[in-house]
């Protein structure tokens, strides 16, 4: 790689390296959910100052962030690159970019995407029951 193709990637490292640190540390997070000793939605979401729900929130963006790559680099990559090593990194993004995501959407999934649908059947049942 030469140092006009590192300039034009850049944001794409970045958003490699966020998205690793990221999942080693939802990880962790969902290690500490599935052995918190309450079963009690509410108490798992407020858990270290709504943990999950900053996590779930970095997983919209971080998600959002992700679609971009793709949608920039397929761009590109459909208007012509010059060389064959422009296209190998075009492809071996989107490929990459997926695959990160995927990892995103695998560790949100549980507990804490889990935990946010209950409190929000539990929050929707309990306003209908009210009001109806």
């Amino acid at each position: 790689m030469n140092e006009k193709t590192i300039k034009e990637n850049w944001y794409k490292i970045a958003y490699l390296i966020v998205v690793i640190i990221y999942s080693i540390k939802l990880n962790l997070l969902n290690k500490e959910l599935l052995r918190y000793p309450s079963d009690n939605v509410f108490e798992l979401i407020n858990y270290k100052n709504k943990a999950a729900l900053l996590y779930f929130a970095y997983a919209l963006i971080l998600g959002i962030a992700g679609a971009f790559i793709i949608v920039s680099t397929y761009r590109k990559l459909k208007q012509g690159l010059e060389t064959v090593e422009e296209v190998i990194i075009a492809i071996i993004t989107i490929i990459g970019v997926l695959v990160l995501i995927g990892i995103i959407i695998h560790l949100i999934m549980v507990p804490i995407f889990k935990l946010i649908i209950t409190a929000l059947v539990i929050i929707v049942a309990g306003v209908y029951g009210t009001f109806s």
